[in-house]
């Protein structure tokens, strides 16, 4: 399969971006690094993170048996991943707090299973909620009560989790996606990028190794034909 058959058989709107990493060898793709994705985030430009070519090849795969399997992804995220039976991802969730990341039970941390590529000191971690994240109307950005309470999450959650040894200037980041590029809409979500931190520490986050997520054990692994 060439990259023009998985543009045309790709679920989810791809940007230029995507479509330019498919034409590309895995050997040129170019990592993306703190200081480009600390620009990314800044400017809200979140269109053009990249997964490396053959993991986004495997990724529209994927996605697309996944919907057949599941009927959706949020439904496999739903029932394989977050294990939240209770409800579905159409319906909604119950939930303990109506303010987001205040109740234990109202939100999970889990590794990106098909993360951006992104050099390896860098580790992308979703945090999905069951609480709705207020977003303004016109560009669907968190408003400046959910930044200031996802803040206030990730500070307590993660920044005071990290041992003093760890410890460096500029170590994480959050974002979230506005709907559009978001390819799991039904779910409320996070994104949290760390670098440094060790392997223990995001054990302990998630319960999952690095080898856990999608990315790296899809049984259908394959090369991207040029």
């Amino acid at each position: 399969m060439d990259r023009f058959d998985l543009i045309k058989m790709c679920p989810f709107e791809l940007s230029d971006a995507d479509k330019e990493v498919l034409s590309l060898k895995d050997e040129e793709f170019q990592l993306q690094t703190w200081e480009h994705l600390k620009q990314i985030i800044a400017t809200k430009n979140l269109s053009i993170l990249q997964r490396t070519p053959s993991d986004l090849a495997n990724y529209i795969r994927w996605y697309s048996e996944t919907i057949t399997q599941y009927g959706g992804v949020a439904n496999y995220v739903c029932r394989e991943r977050l294990r939240w039976h209770s409800a579905s991802a159409s319906t909604g969730f119950a939930f303990q707090s109506a303010i987001p990341f205040a109740h234990p039970s109202d939100f999970q941390i889990l590794r990106n299973d098909w993360p951006y590529g992104l050099t390896r000191d860098i580790t992308h971690l979703v945090v999905w909620s069951k609480t709705p994240i207020a977003v303004t109307e016109d560009l669907g950005d968190p408003t400046q009560e959910s930044q200031e309470l996802i803040e206030s999450f990730v500070n307590r959650t993660f920044r005071t989790e990290i041992p003093p040894s760890m410890k460096r200037p500029d170590q994480l980041m959050w974002f979230k996606n506005r709907v559009r590029w978001q390819s799991v809409k039904a779910i409320e979500h996070i994104h949290v990028i760390v670098r440094g931190a060790g392997e223990e520490l995001l054990q302990k986050w998630t319960g999952q190794t690095a080898e856990d997520i999608n990315a790296r054990k899809w049984p259908k692994r394959m090369s991207l034909k040029q």
